[in-house]
């Protein structure tokens, strides 16, 4: 989750453990229900068998935890995410290029598989690209999504026996870039289709985890629906080339913001960094994950290397700015990002950046203004009438005036449908610590990959010293906090 993929915001049951940290899981106090801890107990549950519950984690999103470090067999799940799964959150059908891992294990490294004729190549996927056209974009998102990437070269893998990469394949990379929810459809459909030729081209498996990566943000897939297919398909193209970069970087995306897996994830973009050092799209998101996770002296190194390998960036320099203010280098950070706003004023995230700085410091005037400005630029209604209320609140009776405007505001907002819960926690968390802590819960149980921003978030910083916050770290197996709550942001 990129630092900056966030909302506005104002100011500053049952016992159970979570795998190797042998922390209290915080799942386990906020109405996740009972914990099964065997395949048997989840298929039971289910009304199934073992076997038709492996098949659904891997084609319909089925969420079964395994803890960071332990064998793959070893798994858990809570009985109220298979319910909120039972009730709407899986697809009707299972997407057919996933549908080919389903009879084995999706950690398998092991045999090429074959696409029955039936599905090639325009049949392919068509159930998954219209369940992805029917959905309505959530808006806000996550890692990445403002990085325009160089105009891709065409990998080579091994699996291709050198040959070039087929026209289909490079379309569905253009596809992908525009990052739109059309483009987003074809790159899936363009990908699919070269898998159906050649189920055992290993980019073209990064090409379609990339894709549902970014789902949540432009394609208008939730999280649950698209980051198991995402996951699935980065294990696919590292089990058939594990010296493909990109295979490495899709799988250390999917560990972070949907399994949780820190120590997986890092361990995954380092492999891809080897592999390929020169990826700005790499070295950004990278950078996204040291950063929340509090590492922010790398994270911020790892921005600068990406900015050297794409120097034309304006989006890149912007994250830099925040990521420097988060390793408490605030006065380097507020000029990088005035320098952008005076260079590019309509670049609205050097914004937006800006008021969230101002906010963190107390800054509210300042903070409104940028706020207001942000949301001109990026013509949202939405934030528009949030910083209008937070002007009018801030006038009326200051700081707590403009809190409480603000909270009004997106609470309206996310009834509506038009605000995750994530967000909706930060601007509880200066007013009402349980309402917080409730609807951080919720975001967790809906798989919201914000949550994964909680140890940096620096709207969050009045939760700290609950207890319940460490708990929540430990689940999400982010380092604790020092004791001193650290430096700057983080």
């Amino acid at each position: 989750m990129s630092v900056k993929e966030k909302a506005w915001i104002g100011p500053k049951g049952m016992s159970g453990r979570d795998g190797a940290s042998g922390d209290m899981d915080y799942r386990a106090t906020h109405g996740f229900g009972a914990r099964l801890d065997t395949w048997k107990q989840i298929a039971g549950y289910l009304g199934r068998d073992e076997r038709t519950a492996k098949r659904w984690e891997v084609t319909r999103g089925l969420r079964v935890r395994r803890a960071p470090g332990e064998n793959r067999s070893t798994v858990h799940a809570w009985s109220g995410e298979v319910d909120d799964w039972l009730s709407g959150a899986a697809p009707e059908t299972d997407p057919p290029a996933l549908a080919l891992l389903a009879a084995g294990s999706a950690g398998d490294r092991a045999a090429p598989v074959a696409i029955p004729a039936a599905w090639r190549p325009w049949r392919l996927l068509a159930a998954g690209i219209a369940a992805a056209a029917g959905i309505a974009a959530l808006g806000l998102a996550y890692a990445g999504g403002a990085l325009k990437a160089p105009r891709p070269a065409a990998p080579r893998s091994s699996a291709t026996d050198g040959k070039p990469a087929p026209a289909l394949y490079l379309k569905g990379l253009y596809a992908w870039q525009t990052r739109t929810r059309a483009g987003l459809s074809d790159a899936v459909a363009d990908f699919s289709r070269v898998i159906a030729d050649d189920p055992n081209y290993a980019p073209a498996w990064v090409g379609l985890a990339d894709s549902y990566a970014l789902m949540p943000e432009f394609g208008g897939m939730t999280p649950a629906q698209a980051y198991p297919q995402a996951k699935l398909a980065a294990t696919r193209a590292v089990a058939l080339d594990d010296r493909l970069a990109g295979a490495h970087r899709a799988l250390g995306f999917a560990d972070f913001w949907w399994s949780h897996d820190v120590a997986g994830s890092k361990r995954e973009f380092e492999r891809s960094l080897r592999l390929d050092p020169s990826s700005a799209l790499t070295h950004h998101w990278y950078a996204n994950v040291l950063a929340d996770t509090g590492d922010f002296p790398r994270a911020v190194a790892e921005i600068e290397e990406a900015e050297r390998r794409d120097p034309a960036s304006t989006a890149l320099r912007a994250d830099e700015g925040l990521m420097m203010f988060g390793a408490g280098r605030g006065a380097e950070a507020v000029e990088t990002l005035k320098a952008i706003t005076s260079a590019q004023p309509g670049f609205a995230s050097a914004h937006r950046y800006l008021s969230m700085i101002d906010f963190a410091r107390g800054d509210d005037s300042d903070a409104i203004e940028e706020m207001a400005t942000a949301a001109r630029l990026n013509a949202d209604p939405g934030e528009m009438a949030v910083a209008s209320a937070a002007a009018k609140g801030y006038r009326q009776a200051g700081h707590l005036g403009m809190v409480r405007a603000i909270l009004s505001q997106r609470a309206a907002r996310y009834r509506d449908g038009a605000m995750r819960t994530y967000f909706l926690a930060e601007s509880y968390a200066a007013v009402d610590a349980d309402r917080a802590f409730a609807l951080l819960g919720e975001a967790l149980a809906r798989g919201e990959p914000n949550i994964m921003d909680a140890r940096s978030d620096s709207e969050l910083r009045p939760l700290r010293a609950d207890p319940r916050f460490a708990a929540l770290l430990a689940t999400l197996h982010l380092p604790p906090l020092p004791a001193a709550g650290g430096r700057g942001t983080g």
